[in-house]
């Protein structure tokens, strides 16, 4: 059938003149009742109803219902302000409000049908009017700030990833406008959501069900009155990680995380990518050694069961419960006692006396040095008839002088003497071997036991006697701890779980679900990590060494043995020979020794070189497949020294060796030798000092814009080239390019730019950009310029200028020479009758084979 509701508007019962209702008015409108209509859902009518109250200031509550004797349902809705205003006559502990005025306005739904509501007004004056004002907006009700389900759904899963409630406030505003939503409704949200999670159990209870829902292994510590003491919980993929790395654990509490001041203990481990996990957390009911016992004694129950191998080395504070119940629960496990916290405690209970102690040691200094040099005055100063006041006076004045110092000094002076202090009690602590270490005590003790009685008693007393085995390293090297000796790594975990938790004063349930969330973001950023190192290649770990383990073990360990291997290469770090092997020991990776030795064996690396702390997650084992050991070559023959060690020509055989003519030695000429050429260093001439004055330098070859001038013909058939031609030195060349470029930078004006590029375009020189590096190559071959310049220690590369003005000066000469070849040519052909018109070398030669060929033809 039509139903009326449907042919409404969005909002069908808001007019114009509703949007334009005031409240101000302190009255309702004479249309405050909404209309008697009928809808196709309760949900649809009380959501009509309470549009219709917004825009008029007030609000509807859900009131009685009942069943009519038809089987029909009948429901109340009332104004939200029905209820009795509260009552002064009680005396109240919280400060609270309320709104009710017992406000009897109210409107029936009646169900007509299993899918059709009708409204209906109630008889009497009293039900359709307001014994109030109606309220300034719909702030006022709570009813109107009602959040849908995806509003509520979406409260749920931000708080559930750590955002606080107000950013939560902000995230819900800015993806819906229109909400009226309040900080107290999102608060009273999650309040109901945490409710409705314990299913009406207590806290401890709905703890239990969610460790047993989520997978976790736990036990709790009950006391004689049934009271909870502690509780130790561990996530299952954590035990599986400790499974794989259970050499080393950290131990440390934290506080303020629960509003029961119950410290947190975090037991936590260390993966092959040297990265931190939480094994397992406890909550203690106090620091003794009972619940230190009774959680080490729960967890190697549970290593028992799981098939993990106990802890080997154990990194703590100094709290006596803690070692008391380690070296109870874990008899082989060794403890190592964090530095970080024993130089804070030396710090906090040997400073403020020491420093108090060395102030009153300068000042007496001071006192007795001033009191030398007063009394050894003049007596010619002192007054007579004054007696000695005068000598005490001045005594005084000394003393005052002497011992009054600016703070800034005097905190530095304390400083500088503190710091000594600890640097010879941390050469204690570093001491590599036993006699070193009975050594550095030794001047420990007699530099300050003199005047620091105290805190030498303190160190020894408290630290070096009864713990020296868990702090020198004389005794720690010798454990597999991976430089690990603080329990920084537990303070930074604390840190870490507290960003969830953000508040002191949750309940042991919402602390465990804040640090579910960290462990489990945690786990996974582990497995990521090893599945990235699984399949990527360092850029600085290259080399044949490595080829084997790539993907086996973690960057960390692989970064390590390249430290020891550019340590080989190191002068400046010579090896201890022989091996001391305590790098080996600490870390479990191979020392600089090992790596010598393998690569003299031509060997790679393999996985059994590595403690398997450094291995990473992953089934079955590497293949070692070494390459080929290269062959020694044939002895019996012998090399040719211009064939290069990579070059696939084949060597000569013996018949070929015998049978193969000697090669004719080269002529200098220069000084006309055999076994050699005239660019050679062996050349006599090369170094001739009349090769290489001043006025031959002047008129060596000239670097101009000038054309070339032609030699003067000779009638000798082979002219040789003069002693001023024959200046070919590499030095002797670059001088000559500085001169003449000093020289036409003189001739400029004052203001013309004066560089080497400029020089060389007006010398019309072929630019710096356009040689090749073919060309460079070329000058550093031993027939021209040599690798080197100079020999011996003094011997260097040669700069990039001096190439270049060794390839302008070849460039001249072998222009010059064939300019004189060119001239000498052309003489000759016209004494022997060919063409007088002379067109180069190459033409002439040209001319004589086609000549030639012509003739044979013709005969």
């Amino acid at each position: 059938m039509d139903n009326p509701a449907f042919d409404f508007p969005v909002d069908p019962y808001i007019t114009d003149a509703d949007n334009e209702f005031a409240h101000s008015a302190a009255a309702f409108a004479d249309d405050c009742l909404p209309p008697e209509t009928q809808y196709s859902s309760l949900d649809q009518l009380f959501e009509a109803i309470q549009r219709w109250a917004a825009n008029r200031g007030y609000a509807f509550s859900i009131g009685r219902s009942r069943t009519t004797s038809s089987s029909k349902k009948r429901i109340e809705y009332y104004c939200d302000r029905h209820t009795s205003p509260p009552r002064t006559s009680r005396t109240r502990t919280r400060k609270t409000s309320g709104r009710g005025t017992n406000c009897q306005f109210s409107i029936i739904a009646k169900q007509i049908d299993d899918a059709t509501w009708q409204i209906c007004h109630r008889s009497g004056s009293k039900f359709s009017t307001h014994n109030h004002e109606p309220s300034p907006g719909e702030w006022a009700h709570p009813s109107h700030r009602t959040l849908s389900a995806g509003i509520k759904e979406q409260i749920l899963e931000l708080h559930k990833v750590g955002i606080t409630l107000r950013d939560i406030q902000t995230l819900i505003r800015s993806s819906n406008e229109d909400s009226l939503h309040t900080k107290q409704d999102i608060y009273n949200q999650l309040k109901r959501s945490r409710v409705d999670k314990h299913n009406g159990q207590s806290n401890m209870a709905a703890l239990i069900s969610t460790l047993n829902s989520n997978g976790y292994w736990y036990q709790i510590q009950l006391g004689d009155d049934n009271r909870v003491h502690s509780i130790l919980f561990s996530n299952i993929n954590s035990l599986q990680l400790v499974k794989r790395y259970p050499r080393i654990i950290i131990m440390d509490c934290t506080y303020k995380t629960n509003k029961y001041n119950m410290p947190l203990l975090h037991i936590i481990g260390i993966d092959a990518c040297f990265n931190t996990f939480g094994i397992a957390f406890a909550f203690l009911q106090n620091e003794q050694s009972e619940s230190y016992s009774w959680v080490l004694q729960q967890l190697r129950e549970l290593f028992i069961t799981q098939e993990i191998s106990p802890p080997e080395i154990l990194v703590c504070d100094n709290w006596k419960a803690t070692l008391i119940a380690a070296e109870a629960i874990f008899p082989a496990m060794k403890i190592q006692l964090c530095l970080w916290h024993i130089s804070k405690a030396v710090l906090a209970n040997c400073k403020a006396e020491f420093q108090s102690t060395t102030e009153t040691i300068w000042r007496a200094k001071q006192i007795a040095r001033a009191t030398m040099q007063a009394r050894n005055l003049p007596r010619a100063i002192q007054d007579k008839s004054l007696g000695e006041s005068v000598e005490e006076a001045l005594l005084e004045q000394a003393i005052i002088s002497a011992t009054t110092a600016p703070i800034e000094k005097r905190d530095e002076r304390l400083n500088d003497a503190w710091n000594e202090f600890m640097n010879d009690w941390y050469a204690i602590l570093n001491a590599v071997t036993i006699p070193q270490y009975e050594i550095e005590l030794k001047k420990f003790c007699g530099k300050y036991k003199k005047h620091h009685q105290h805190q030498v008693d303190y160190l020894q007393n408290t630290w070096l006697n009864p713990h020296k085995e868990k702090i020198v390293r004389a005794w720690t090297n010798f454990n597999r701890n991976y430089s690990i000796v603080t329990t920084s790594r537990a303070e930074g975990f604390h840190s870490m779980i507290k960003k969830y938790i953000k508040t002191s004063k949750k309940d042991i349930n919402d602390v465990w679900q804040a640090i579910h969330h960290a462990t489990q973001q945690q786990l996974q950023n582990i497995e990521a990590r090893h599945q990235f190192e699984q399949v990527n290649t360092p850029s600085d770990l290259y080399g044949k060494i490595y080829a084997n383990i790539r993907g086996w073990v973690s960057f960390h360990a692989l970064r390590l043995v390249r430290q020891q291997e550019l340590r080989l290469k190191d002068p400046e770090m010579p090896l201890p020979r022989p091996c001391t092997g305590v790098f080996r020991q600490i870390h479990g990776v191979p020392c600089a020794h090992d790596i010598e030795r393998l690569i003299s064996q031509n060997h790679s690396l393999r996985l059994d070189h590595f403690d398997p702390q450094w291995h990473l997650q992953r089934a079955g084992q590497p293949t070692y497949i070494e390459e080929p050991a290269v062959l020694q070559p044939r002895s019996s023959i012998i090399r040719r020294a211009d064939i290069p060690a990579s070059s696939t020509q084949r060597d000569p055989s013996l018949f070929e060796i015998v049978e193969q003519q000697p090669r004719r030695k080269p002529t200098c000429s220069r000084c006309h030798q055999t076994g050699h050429t005239m660019t050679s260093r062996q050349c006599p001439e090369r170094n001739n000092p009349h090769n290489i004055s001043d006025n031959i330098i002047e008129d060596a070859i000239p670097i101009s814009s000038s054309p070339m001038p032609m030699p003067t013909p000779t009638p000798n058939p082979e002219p040789r080239l003069s002693d001023t031609e024959l200046i070919d030195r590499p030095e002797v060349i670059y001088q000559y390019y500085l001169q003449d470029r000093e020289k036409w930078y003189k001739t400029l004006p004052s203001r013309a730019a004066r560089t080497d590029l400029a020089y060389r375009k007006a010398k019309k020189l072929k630019p710096i950009s356009r040689i090749t590096k073919r060309q460079f190559d070329w000058c550093t071959e031993i027939y021209q310029m040599g690798r080197q310049c100079g020999e011996g220690r003094s011997a260097r590369p040669w700069t990039k200028e001096e190439m270049v003005s060794y390839l302008d000066f070849r460039a001249i000469y072998d222009r010059k020479e064939d300019d004189e070849a060119d001239q000498r040519e052309q003489e000759r052909c016209e004494r022997e009758g060919y063409n007088t018109r002379y067109r180069g070398t190459r033409h002439i030669w040209q001319e004589l084979i086609d000549t030639q060929a012509q003739e044979y033809l013709n005969r």
